[in-house]
């Protein structure tokens, strides 16, 4: 290959290489984060929700920053495993969560809108 056609060639990938980021660039401008989550334990969640207006007091790691979130009318919760999920009320996860011990299986997933916090889904899934 003579230095023409490796110049020629590096040229042409650079130039696919620059459209490629270019056309990147422009599908992440579109994307929008509509929802963020937590995934927790009971332990992590410091103040919860009594009923509907009420916040939801998260710390989602050891040392990092406390989250307060609240939950409306329009939040949803349920409780179970993925495929098994029931649908419930805020009173029903705060009864269950009530029987959580130390030694249980469970895991809170708590899906909010990151720009006004208001929770989505309260999803409880525990080992009773």
């Amino acid at each position: 290959m003579t230095n023409n056609n490796i110049f020629t060639r590096t040229t042409q990938l650079l130039a696919a290489f620059t459209v490629s980021l270019a056309f990147a660039g422009f599908s992440w401008a579109a994307l929008e984060i509509k929802e963020k989550a937590y995934e927790v334990r009971a332990e992590q969640i410091i103040r919860w929700p009594l009923r509907e207006g009420d916040s939801l007091v998260v710390q989602p790691c050891r040392g990092c920053e406390i989250q307060t979130l609240r939950v409306t009318g329009e939040t949803e919760y349920a409780t179970g495993p993925y495929r098994n999920r029931q649908s419930t009320n805020l009173s029903e996860i705060l009864s269950l969560k009530s029987k959580i011990r130390s030694d249980t299986a469970h895991i809170i997933l708590v899906f909010y809108n990151p720009d006004n916090l208001k929770v989505t889904s309260l999803i409880l899934e525990a080992d009773f």
